[in-house]
């Protein structure tokens, strides 16, 4: 049996129901597939092609498993990504390298794809656990490799995954339905081994949006507490301080002197970003403002822009602008960042919506916190940007996973949920 329910909530007389019946996977099954889907979207860099075709076999299969529920379906959550990922396949009719253009657009709606699969048939506990055991493994590799120096890593990509292990195991410590042996294996030894690769990565990227997520995730676990009128004065009124000390740090800047760059040995041009960034809203500005050079298409080995950028930095090939804004701007253009924009306040919107109404549970805490990582890197690195990437399916996974009313259930240390029915209206312990 591959197959367990997930249970709906309850609806009210003369409503029509908010809920979809997507099927779910059971927990085991899930969890294995989700950490082996993440160890090898990691490393598929390594060998070509094969990696991608086990993560597709791994989840396409399903389409037929359930051909009686089509997980491909449609909804009003998708629609905003879906125009998004049309718009970078429309680039291709002004890209100068349309090939590259249309195959990494096809492969990016593939991703969108398989995320749709996974987010209909996967609980949130098997996610949870999934990520932190897969990102574990991620680790492990990595450091062993590293020490045959088989792999070299940058520090950015050992600081995202040491980032997200700490993120989740932290997160699987509250997953219901867990024994203690299953809180050391998917909480303790992941979140020992993320928070030591976060040290010694020195990302600062990493660190900052840690730090921001967790505050925020903590607030929001006492904010939950509250009624539910209580907690949307609460939220907002978070958001209101958030946004007034990010926009108070924007405007004043960041003191060199003060320490803090010096602290992860940055300095006023973060290494070199800064100008990175004004090398290509200048190149943009005056060639294409509107609708970019087209997805993945800038850097072209005979563009004079390139050329100088390439040679400023030291590298030999392809390059990225270290900023999802500035890299969506440059090949997208202003109407591709605006729909970029726009999607990264639905995701704010959608699951702090979720919170609201559901409280505290493992679903609103964990996509709360996801939200709000890929958001504040957003401002200097490229996470979800690229086809076949772990990053790609988690940010979409925040616009589109099924059913905020199906997470009823508020934290509470008595709560008593049935081990057949361990789905998306877990709560945590």
């Amino acid at each position: 049996m591959i197959t367990q329910e997930r249970s709906a909530p309850p609806i009210a007389k003369n409503t029509k129901p908010d809920y979809t019946p997507w099927p779910c996977l059971v927990d085991r099954l899930g969890l294995f597939l989700v950490a082996v889907t993440t160890f090898i979207l990691a490393y598929s860099w390594l060998v070509p092609v094969i990696p991608i075709l086990v993560f597709l076999a791994i989840w396409t299969p399903f389409l037929i498993v359930y051909r009686q529920t089509f997980l491909l379906k449609p909804t009003k959550e998708t629609i905003i990504p879906l125009i998004f990922i049309g718009y970078i396949l429309f680039s291709l009719f002004w890209s100068d390298i349309k090939t590259h253009t249309l195959i990494y657009g096809l492969e990016y709606l593939a991703t969108f794809f398989i995320m749709l699969i996974i987010s209909r048939i996967v609980s949130i506990r098997a996610l949870v656990l999934g990520l932190s055991i897969g990102c574990f493994a991620v680790l492990v590799f990595r450091y062993t490799a590293f020490f045959i120096n088989f792999v070299a890593w940058s520090k950015n990509q050992v600081g995202f995954f040491a980032e997200l292990a700490t993120f989740t195991s932290m997160m699987s410590l509250f997953v219901h339905n867990t024994s203690k042996k299953q809180k050391f294996i998917f909480g303790m030894l992941p979140l020992l081994l993320g928070v030591i690769a976060l040290i010694f990565s020195k990302s600062a990227s990493s660190v900052l949006s840690l730090v921001v997520v967790l505050a925020f995730c903590f607030l929001m676990t006492l904010i939950g507490k509250l009624p539910r009128d209580g907690r949307t004065i609460m939220v907002m009124l978070s958001l209101i301080v958030a946004l007034s000390l990010g926009f108070s740090v924007a405007v004043l800047g960041i003191d060199p002197e003060s320490g803090v760059l010096a602290l992860f040995g940055k300095d006023s041009t973060l290494t070199g970003r800064t100008d990175l960034w004004e090398a290509g809203i200048r190149s943009t500005l005056e060639n294409n403002p509107i609708v970019g050079f087209g997805y993945n298409a800038f850097w072209l080995p005979d563009r004079y822009e390139v050329n100088i950028l390439l040679d400023e930095f030291g590298m030999k090939n392809y390059f990225h602008f270290h900023s999802m804004f500035i890299q969506v701007f440059v090949e997208l253009g202003g109407i591709g960042l605006a729909l970029l924009v726009f999607m990264l306040l639905k995701s704010l919107f959608s699951v702090f919506s979720r919170f609201i109404q559901i409280g505290t549970t493992v679903e609103s805490i964990f996509f709360i916190g996801i939200t709000l990582m890929f958001l504040v890197r957003s401002f200097v690195e490229v996470d979800y940007y690229g086809p076949f990437n772990i990053c790609t399916i988690l940010f979409y996974m925040t616009q589109v996973w099924p059913a905020p009313a199906s997470s009823t259930t508020t934290l509470t240390p008595q709560a008593s949920v049935s081990e057949k029915t361990n789905d998306a209206s877990k709560a945590v312990t």
